[in-house]
C-alpha cells in the first residue's frame, strides 16, 4: 500500500514514515499543506496521514481538497479483501491464504502481492514494482524484484497445480491464471 504522510514536524513525520515503512507500506512525505495537496492530487495513494496544523494549507482545508480530488477520480472503493482462484488476501489482517492454507509472507512480499492482486491480469514491469513496493524511483541494476518475485512465487504456487504468478519475458510479471493472461 502507498501512503502519503503530511506532517511539518520533522521528528514526528520521520517517526510516521519509519513506522509505516517497517510495516511494509511505501511512504511519501510532504512537509507543508501545499506540497501535500500537490502530491495527493498527482499521486495514487491508498491513504493519507494528515496533520491539522500545517503551513500553507491547514489539515482541514487539505482534507477537503483530497476528498474532491478522490471524487473526481471516480467511485471510492474501500477494498480490503481480494481473491483469485484460491488465493485470498486480507489487507486489514495482513494475511494471505491459498486454498485455506496460511502463507507466511514478509512485509515486502505482502506489499508485492497486494499490488499484483489489485492489478491482476495486468503485466507489471519491474520499474512499476520497484516504485510501488520499494519506493525506488530510478533505474536500478538490482535484482531485488526478481528475488522477491521468486520467493513470493514459491510461497503462493509451490504445491499447487495451477500456477498464478507468471513472468512475461521482456515485459514484467503478472498475477492470474493462464486462461486470463492468454486472453
Amino acid at each position: 500500500m502507498r501512503m502519503l504522510v503530511i506532517e511539518d514536524e520533522l521528528k514526528l513525520g520521520d517517526y510516521f514514515r519509519n513506522g509505516l515503512s517497517e510495516s511494509g507500506f511505501t511512504v511519501d512525505m510532504a512537509r507543508t499543506g501545499i506540497e501535500g495537496r500537490e502530491l495527493a492530487i498527482s499521486g495514487d495513494y491508498d491513504a493519507p496521514v494528515l496533520d491539522v496544523m500545517l503551513p500553507g494549507i491547514d489539515g482541514f482545508a487539505g482534507l477537503a481538497v483530497l476528498r474532491r480530488a478522490l471524487l473526481r477520480r471516480g467511485q471510492l472503493q474501500d477494498v480490503t479483501h481480494y481473491a483469485l482462484r484460491g488465493l485470498a488476501l486480507d489487507l486489514v489482517a495482513r494475511e494471505a491464504t491459498r486454498n485455506g492454507q496460511r502463507l507466511e509472507l514478509t512485509a515486502k512480499e505482502l506489499a508485492l502481492l497486494a499490488l499484483l492482486i489489485r492489478r491482476q491480469g495486468q503485466v507489471l514491469p519491474r520499474t512499476v514494482l520497484t516504485e510501488q513496493v520499494w519506493d525506488i524511483n530510478f533505474d536500478s541494476e538490482t535484482n531485488v524484484v526478481d528475488v522477491a518475485v521468486r520467493r513470493l512465487r514459491s510461497k503462493i504456487d509451490d504445491g499447487f497445480d495451477e500456477k498464478l504468478l507468471h513472468t512475461v519475458r521482456g515485459m514484467g510479471y503478472v498475477l492470474g491464471s493462464r486462461r486470463t493472461i492468454a486472453s
